[in-house]
């Protein structure tokens, strides 16, 4: 028994003389087989080398350690060697030089310049990587399938990044890339399957940089950055929110494609190129995306079936290409062209079913087939060239077809209805009428309490100006003649009560723009008296439409008197409803207050109807 615990106290002795071997080697250029035997070198777990080294000592560690752990070169000054087949620089990494390495832990040389090709590919058990910063360049391909690395900081001394770089780092999580580098090349981070947040200040991103890193959540770009390329993010499916810097010039093709979990887009003013297919199936984009005035081209497909999308203004391009906003199924309301695009290209609105009116310049060309086809919920269409446009021949697919051309109106300038009567396509509408000498995109308007703005659109032939009776909101252009759109904002309302206010338009006609700006929750400040209604009750009381027309329905929590008076406080009805109920409305268009009276208190909301 006494021999059975020697024999095995000598084999945890010997594993644990196997498990940690520690070297320091002072080196020459081109030595190390002479300062270590290689029987030696592949027991080594922990070695640390000062000295000079070049290629043939880097390709002695790579090829002959297996047992590695710990690497330390950081008092190591690497030189140049030439073989007569290659040369290897100074100071920098070299090609290959610790590919495949079994460390855990390596502190590179701390004045090396950059790190060649492959330098350190395929170390997958490497922890964690700090560059020196007197690094400026990482070449291809140079830490691909380190599938260990978790966190990643490159500072702004390094200007590039090579072509697959980072490619396969499957456990990298946080990538820091400094202001100061230039260019990130294609594929420099592409299938890095659990990167969660990366924060870019580069210049520019190459092509498939993120491609395929399905659990990145957050992306930050900081000023600088001019040029994102081809597949830089596709399926990118956690990746919810993107703002783009002011600088930014190009998105090009495939961008954002099949970014599924992409809710909020913010586009710079600047941006010249939106590539083909940039932001195409981001299925679940919502809310408002506006295109700059700087964008010259929307690309084919760009926001192809973002059938999300509640709202599109376009405020730049001369070309809308193939099917940009093909099948958006929930793009809402009007839809204005911007007064410098020239052509519409085919499919390029097809299939958004909810849009309800169109606003067609008259610098646009041509329009390709089936540009609004199956466009069905369009009541109006406004054009303002005065020589029908043309359109492309109906053998294919008609510019408007499963439009209801019956029924939807179609206006065009003064003097030009008899030309579209006559003209291809054109005449498939049975309603044409030609336009007044002003028209706006939306009659009224409803504001939360905070401060915000909205825009309004204004189509004429004619100058024109735009007031408001009240301090409390501005209106951006206040004149000028043709179409235009009209930024309306809005200080916070902090009173308890709803205010009203008047957007007058004039031209050679005069239109009335009304405007009702309401709180959140709106309590009335009736003389001597309490509401008593707390925040969440409140909440509870509802009014609706509105605008209305016939009718309001209003939905309160216990017995309550509603009350309709007009901007003079004068009662014109008053009702006692419970629950949900319909009250039939017996007054003309106009503003007014309604208050919804109960044991609690009294609230007050403000009323179009039109």
């Amino acid at each position: 028994m006494k021999r059975i615990y020697l024999s095995f106290a000598g084999i945890v002795l010997g594993l644990l003389m196997q498990a940690q071997v520690s070297k320091t080697i002072d080196c020459s250029a081109g030595t190390l087989p002479q300062l270590v035997s290689i029987d030696d070198l592949k027991t080594i777990t922990d070695l640390t080398i000062t000295g000079t080294m070049d290629v043939r000592d880097f390709y002695v560690i790579r090829d002959n350690m297996p047992e590695l752990k710990t690497l330390d070169l950081s008092a190591v000054t690497v030189s140049a060697f030439n073989d007569n087949v290659t040369f290897f620089k100074a100071n920098e990494i070299p090609v290959s030089g610790l590919s495949n390495c079994t460390f855990t832990t390596v502190s590179l040389p701390k004045n090396i310049t950059s790190i060649a090709d492959y330098g350190l590919n395929g170390c997958n058990n490497l922890l964690s990587i700090t560059i020196p910063t007197t690094v400026n360049s990482l070449g291809m391909m140079s830490f691909d399938y380190c599938v260990s690395l978790t966190t990643l900081t490159i500072s702004s001394t390094v200007k590039t990044i090579g072509e697959n770089a980072f490619n396969d780092c499957m456990g990298l999580e946080t990538v820091i890339l400094s202001k100061g580098i230039e260019k990130v090349g294609d594929y420099a981070f592409s299938n890095c399957i659990k990167l969660k947040s990366i924060t870019i200040a580069a210049d520019s991103l190459g092509e498939d940089v993120f491609n395929y890193c399905p659990l990145l959540e957050s992306v930050t770009f900081s000023e600088g950055l001019v040029y994102i390329g081809r597949y830089a993010f596709t399926y990118c499916n956690s990746l919810k929110s993107v703002t783009m810097p002011s600088t930014l010039k190009k998105i090009d093709e495939y961008a954002f494609q099949n970014c599924e979990g992409l809710t909020s887009l913010s586009l710079n003013e600047g941006l010249v190129t939106l590539g083909n297919f940039a932001f195409n199936y981001c299925t679940k984009l919502k809310g408002l995306v506006t295109i700059p005035s700087t964008v010259k081209t929307i690309g084919l497909d760009a926001f192809n079936y973002n059938k999300s999308l509640d709202s599109l203004v376009i405020n730049g391009a001369d070309t809308i290409k193939w099917a940009a906003f093909y099948q958006c199924f929930n793009l809402k309301g009007a839809l204005v062209i911007p007064p410098m695009v020239k052509y519409i290209d085919a499919s390029a609105f097809y299939g958004d079913t909810n849009l309800t009116s169109l606003s067609i310049p008259a610098s646009v060309d041509s329009l390709g087939w089936s540009a609004f086809g199956s466009c069905n919920g369009l009541q109006s269409i406004y054009v303002y060239s005065k020589i029908p446009m043309k359109l492309k021949p109906d053998s294919i697919s008609p510019v408007f077809t499963d439009v209801d051309t019956v029924n939807c109106v179609l206006f065009v300038p003064l003097g030009s209805k008899a030309a579209y009567q006559k003209a291809n396509q054109w005449k498939n509408f049975k309603h044409i009428e030609e336009l007044n000498t002003i028209s706006i995109s939306q009659t009224s308007l409803a504001f939360t309490s905070k401060a915000t703005t909205k825009k309004i659109f204004l189509a004429t032939n004619a100058p024109w100006t735009i007031e408001s009776d009240s301090p409390w909101l501005t209106l951006s252009p206040s004149s000028g003649t043709g179409n235009d759109s009209i930024t309306i904002t809005v200080e916070a309302n902090t009173t308890a009560i709803d205010r009203i206010a008047n957007i007058t338009v004039q031209s050679s006609e005069a239109v009335n723009l009304k405007a009702s700006i309401e709180k959140v929750i709106m309590l009335s400040q009736a003389a001597g008296s309490q509401t008593g209604i707390s925040d969440v009750d409140a909440e509870l009381l509802t009014v609706y439409p509105n605008p209305a027309t016939s009718y309001i329905s209003v939905n309160t929590n216990q017995e309550s008197r509603i009350e309709l008076y007009d901007l003079n406080s004068q009662l014109l009805q008053s009702t006692i409803v419970q629950g949900k109920e319909s009250i039939s409305l017996s007054v003309k268009p106009g503003m007014y207050f309604v208050k919804i009276i109960n044991e609690n208190g009294v609230v007050t909301k403000s009323l179009i109807v039109e």
